[in-house]
């Protein structure tokens, strides 16, 4: 295929980077083979660039070094985190540098009021920091229980309930900051403004000089004014020249938004909101587009934290997918729509005084059905997992080997429903499935397009129906080409298309200003090559289909739950590591590395334990399909051993206990050394799959569970139980009570494995 990765890099990194690499930051971190650099060529977005070398700095100073690196050899640079980014963000064809691995990190200050947290910390994990508290951080994307906070902030992300005055740039209150020029700035202390100055002049006098160019044309800054009323993630973040008031100021502000081009965050600190207490969820369905969007300014008014928008095509997709939704969805006209509404309250007295007030205001239109307010747990679990399950059910319906790209754009509220219709419309023109939902609060729309981008005629298409979107949004509703999901390479030739010219060299001269040699991710949000979003597109070759794993969109929202995700690789890696072999040719050099270097990292080293499909939008479960590539290496013989030892594990489980008992007093009699030795022997004469190794001190067998009396159950005591365990307790056995998750469990994974949530 014509994506398929060169035969130049079938020994990895080059030797020379390599070499260089390792002397700036060690040999631990740095990532050189053919297969962490397949790994890491792909992210949430429809692009594909493959890296030289992927590298995992642990402190400032290992910024600042790769910093001066690549602006004495010329090479550049870009940051990844979570890579869930939607638009070619974290990809790079040079040097790739992870800051998730060794940047997680998070401290609660003021009560609550704030926090401070390191890019890598994942935003659902800081957000349970704050639960006791009674807060929450104000973004709250989709991608919450994978994306890190280094992405919320780069992005500038929204989501269901994050307002314009809740996102980062409102609540990012400090942050420490590397420029490319090595400086590392803390916003927060005293002396920083004049640090800043010192270390930057150049930047800090050429910022002030275009704070005074756009205050001087009130034409221009009112239109910036005016696009920030609305989402707008498209192009760096003109209004910093406007809120800021000195270069630092202006500078902090800059850099939410920015998605990695013009400096590196390495901590923030954050306002928080407060959550409500009690909070209900209401589906109201009316006959079209305008009568729902008719009533969002109302509920708005009302206090609702959110009012998502669905469309009956959507809905009638979701009702045969998902158990327990409405019966009326798979019958409704095509025409039909409904909004998803979510109401809190400090106490139930309060919620239902509001609920009465939204069914007083519904009680004038036409309702398709009842609207019937609940706060059951599970019931607006169903819900939410409905509205956030649209992706996957595309993803998973698509034909194989096709693409399927999300946009997202925003238009001012009174012009909502017009613009919803136009996308449809310019969607049918085009051929592709037109269905848009979106935060109707916040006037964002979001739809997906599927197409074969690897066949002439899908990237044909793909390119007019782009062209003709931003003169849909920019040109008839001045909206904003993106919303919530950053620029990217996607959006990057059209950011001159929607802020003109004057504006879009503002926002070149402030790129030139902070990075002069342009070592930080190259045409993300900036480009000179007007079909950047038609290249480096990422073909899709069908694979083994086992649970779906063909359909994979690589989101990456399985990562975080990933056992071996800090050992080797994680469920996403697999099938991206995978596809690049069927993309490879039988012959290939770089097939024969790929699978030589797969063997350990793709199946040796993944748990089996399915936590994957959880997370994952279309339910692939990476460890069902690594479990059929074991399956092969299998002999008949191999595989009648094991099912006769799972036939008889009642006899075996004693076994092992004395397995275990005997290595400890061995261990306490002679030391660890010696047994550390004595199973080297036997590994090296017997197979090191066969006899494991001992490290180190060896724990003591757990005594056995009570054995029943009469016909009462096996009694277990409470535990300590790890998401990654929960799929290896073997059936009909009696869970114990969960007393503290040692990583998060969805709540649908805890009631289905019979836990009682604390």
């Amino acid at each position: 295929m014509s994506d398929a990765v060169p035969a130049s890099l079938v020994n990895g990194t080059p030797d020379d980077l390599k070499a260089d690499l390792i002397a700036l930051l060690g040999k631990e971190n740095v990532f050189h083979r053919a297969i962490d650099l397949v790994r890491y060529a792909s992210d949430a977005s429809p692009y594909r660039l493959v890296p030289q070398v992927v590298v995992l700095p642990r402190t400032t100073d290992d910024i600042v070094k790769l910093f001066r690196y690549c602006h004495e050899t010329g090479r550049h640079a870009t940051f990844r985190a979570a890579g869930t980014s939607l638009n070619g963000q974290s990809l790079s064809d040079d040097i790739l540098i992870d800051v998730r691995r060794h940047w997680n990190g998070g401290k609660v200050e003021n009560d609550g009021v704030r926090v401070r947290a390191r890019p890598g910390m994942i935003l659902s994990h800081v957000n349970l920091m704050l639960e006791k508290h009674g807060r929450r951080l104000g973004p709250d994307p989709a991608s919450s229980a994978a994306c890190t906070i280094g992405g919320v902030i780069a992005n500038n992300a929204g989501g269901m309930r994050c307002t314009v005055q809740k996102d980062a740039y409102h609540t990012v209150s400090a942050l420490t900051f590397v420029t490319p020029s090595g400086a590392v700035i803390d916003t927060s202390k005293p002396d920083a403004e004049k640090r800043f100055a010192q270390a930057e002049p150049q930047l800090a006098e050429g910022l002030l000089e275009l704070r005074r160019e756009l205050l001087a044309d009130p034409a221009l800054a009112d239109r910036v004014r005016r696009k920030y009323t609305i989402r707008n993630t498209h192009g760096l973040r003109l209004c910093a020249l406007l809120d800021g008031e000195t270069p630092l100021e202006i500078f902090r502000r800059l850099l939410v938004g920015s998605e990695g081009t013009l400096a590196f965050i390495a901590e923030a600190v954050l306002e928080t909101i407060p959550t409500s207490r009690v909070t209900s969820v209401a589906w109201i369905p009316v006959p079209t587009i305008d009568e729902a969007i008719a009533l969002v300014p109302g509920l708005v008014g009302l206090g609702a934290s959110a009012v998502e928008l669905m469309i009956a095509p959507a809905l009638t997709a979701a009702g045969q997918a998902f158990e327990e939704t409405p019966a009326y969805w798979k019958t409704l006209d095509p025409k039909a729509a409904a909004l998803l509404v979510e109401i809190g309250a400090e106490n139930s007295d309060s919620l239902e005084a509001t609920q009465r007030k939204v069914l007083e205001l519904v009680s004038t239109v036409q309702l398709i059905k009842p609207v019937d307010f609940t706060s059951v747990d599970e019931a607006i679990e169903l819900a939410w997992h409905v509205r956030e399950g649209l992706l996957g059910l595309v993803g998973k319906n698509r034909p194989e080997g096709s693409t399927l790209i999300t946009e997202d754009v925003c238009f001012l509220p009174e012009r909502l429903a017009e613009g919803a219709r136009d996308v449809q419309n310019l969607l049918s023109k085009h051929g592709f499935i037109p269905g848009v939902a979106g935060h109707a609060a916040h006037g964002n729309l979001h739809f997906t397009l599927v197409a074969n981008l690897g066949e002439a005629e899908g990237l044909s298409r793909y390119s007019a129906f782009m062209t003709e979107l931003v003169e849909l949004v920019v040109g008839k509703h001045d909206g904003s080409l993106k919303a919530e999901h950053g620029t990217g390479l996607n959006m990057a030739p059209f950011v001159a298309s929607e802020w003109g010219e004057k504006a879009t060299a503002m926002m070149w001269r402030i790129k030139q200003l902070a990075d002069p040699h342009g070592i930080l991710a190259p045409d993300v949000i900036l480009t000179r090559n007007p079909r950047l979003h038609l290249e480096n597109l990422k073909s899709f070759p069908q694979i083994e289909g086992v649970t779906g794993s063909s359909q994979c969109i690589e989101c990456g929202f399985c990562e975080p739950v990933c056992p071996s995700r800090n050992v080797t690789m994680t469920p996403r890696q697999r099938i991206v590591v995978r596809r690049e072999m069927v993309r490879q040719k039988a012959d290939s050099a770089m097939l024969a590395q790929l699978q030589q270097e797969y063997q350990y990292d793709g199946i040796e080293t993944c748990a089996g334990d399915g936590m994957c499909s959880i997370p994952c939008p279309i339910g692939i479960n990476t460890g069902t399909l690594i479990k059929q590539f074991r399956g092969r290496e299998n002999s008949p013989a191999a595989e009648a051993v094991a099912l006769s030892l799972a036939k008889h594990w009642k006899a075996v489980e004693p076994m092992a206990r004395v397995s275990l008992w005997g290595a400890h007093v061995f261990s306490s009699v002679f030391g660890v050394k010696p047994l550390t030795a004595l199973t080297a022997v036997v590994r090296s004469v017997v197979s090191p799959d066969l006899m494991p190794a001992v490290p180190g001190p060896m724990p003591r067998a757990l005594p056995a569970c009570r054995k029943p009396t009469g016909t009462a159950p096996r009694q277990c005591t409470s535990a300590h139980v790890s998401t990654a365990c929960l799929a290896a307790i073997p059936p009909g056995l009696p869970l114990p009570r969960l007393r503290k998750p040692l990583s998060p469990c969805p709540n649908a994974l805890v009631s289905r494995c019979g836990f009682r949530r604390m």
